[in-house]
């Protein structure tokens, strides 16, 4: 059940990219090359770049190209990127799987981006891009805060959570869209 819950959230998640958020970084960055790694998960490799190094997306130009992690959720616009500190089931994180991968040079996603979906109105709300390692910077100077998924949700975890205008006031470069 769980299995089928997570594909249902991340086909939910792929959608909402695409049809509120990508439209909005083409225009920004003149460029529609993002690159859904999840959408062709039925290669191994793409597998593995999602569950081994956390890239969603690629982005890429004439000059090269780089890994993102993408995350959407509906409902409230919180303003902020969550970054898995801890589950319940002992499964390593986000943030233990990149903290490990930018100490140790191996591939993480240079950026990342949270957006936030009303599903009720079909509008985006809100949504940011920044440096992956600036939000990691953000956790480490401790310039963040913790929670803790609800009871009734399925996948106990608590989060790091870093409010995009707190990066934004530290001088962080940082794409915030409203």
């Amino acid at each position: 059940m769980q299995n089928t819950t997570f594909r249902g959230s991340l086909k939910q998640s792929i959608e909402s990219f695409e049809k509120y958020i990508r439209p909005v970084l083409k225009e920004k960055f003149k460029t529609n090359q993002f690159v859904s790694v999840e959408a062709n998960n039925i290669d191994e490799l793409a597998k593995l770049l999602d569950t081994l190094a956390g890239i969603d997306l690629w982005t890429y130009n004439s000059t090269g190209m780089r890994g993102v992690a993408s995350r959407v959720q509906f409902g409230t616009a919180w303003n902020t990127f969550t970054i898995r500190k801890h589950r319940d089931t002992g499964t390593k994180t986000e943030y233990e799987k990149r903290k490990h991968a930018i100490e140790n040079n191996y591939l993480y996603p240079y950026y990342t981006i949270q957006g936030y979906v009303d599903r009720k109105k079909d509008k985006l709300l809100s949504f940011a891009l920044a440096k992956t390692e600036d939000i990691m910077k953000m956790i480490e100077l401790n310039e963040c805060w913790t929670n803790h998924t609800g009871e009734g949700e399925i996948g106990q975890a608590s989060f790091y959570v870093v409010r995009w205008q707190a990066m934004e006031d530290s001088g962080a470069n940082i794409f915030i869209h409203q």
